[in-house]
């Protein structure tokens, strides 16, 4: 369990990124209040989930009020990062 800072710092050229890499692989990644991430973030949110699918690992985002616009970018993400395999609910 963490904040997600330590994710999104393994997407970004920082120290150690591919050490949060590994750390995150063949795990279940759950993003809460997405809904309130600006443009920087969700793009952040957006690499860090295909890194997520292409790991092996699982992603859960948990919002209210998410715009279906940003539901279908983040699924398509997901896809991506499994090689265009198919992808759970939107």
């Amino acid at each position: 369990m963490g904040t997600i800072d330590q994710p999104f710092l393994a997407v970004l050229a920082a120290r150690h990124a591919p050490l949060r890499l590994h750390g995150l692989s063949q795990r279940v990644l759950i993003i809460d209040e997405a809904h309130a991430y600006d443009a920087y973030m969700q793009e952040e949110m957006f690499r860090l989930i295909e890194f997520q699918a292409g790991l092996g690992g699982s992603t859960i985002i948990l919002s209210a009020t998410l715009p279906k616009k940003t539901r279908e970018k983040l699924a398509a993400s997901f896809q991506k990062g499994t090689g265009g395999g198919k992808f759970g609910a939107v």
